[in-house]
């Protein structure tokens, strides 16, 4: 008879990243996640999730263990947990920071876009310049070098969602 002795991961440290955004960390190698909200359990095991409602969300990690010649087994933590709490005034489009005095600017998008372009217009109407994004799944950063100090219209396009906000550049 052999027996194997593995520690428990330690609970997660969770915490926000920008406005849709919440990240587990661990101080040691972990296998996966399992986020829940409202008793549900997310499809995404990575250590960073997009939010999709307020909420308390809870998180426990996994650590896979091999156990030689016999299956693995799987350890799990013991639950960190954060509510979170939709900001109204993003309207599902957030960019940071604004106003902007660096030379990129960070745009998260709440819905799912798969495909789509965001556009910096002046206020003549002027298309200034355009980028391609491929998808919302994560933060989406800009190269605002070049651009001229002053207030701009920054428009997301996709074929199921358009928004547009003011931004101001200072670069």
């Amino acid at each position: 008879v052999v027996l194997y002795s593995h520690p428990r991961p330690s609970t997660p440290l969770l915490f926000p990243v920008g406005s849709y955004f919440l990240q587990a960390q661990n101080p040691e190698s972990i296998s996966a996640y399992e986020w829940t909200w409202k008793d549900q359990i997310l499809m995404d095991s990575s250590a960073k999730i997009k939010t999709f409602s307020s909420g308390t969300y809870l998180v426990r990690a996994k650590k896979t263990y091999s156990l030689g010649n016999n299956p693995s087994i799987d350890c799990w933590s013991p639950k960190a947990q954060i509510p979170f709490e939709l900001q109204e005034l993003h309207r599902g489009f957030s960019i940071y920071p604004n106003p902007s005095n660096g030379e990129r600017i960070n745009i998260e998008i709440w819905k799912d876009i798969r495909q789509g372009t965001i556009s910096l217009i002046d206020f003549r109407g002027v298309t200034l310049q355009t980028w391609e994004i491929q998808d919302s799944k994560d933060r989406i950063e800009i190269n605002i070098r070049g651009i001229k100090q002053g207030e701009f219209v920054l428009r997301l396009s996709s074929p199921d969602y358009q928004t547009e906000k003011t931004i101001y550049l200072n670069p």
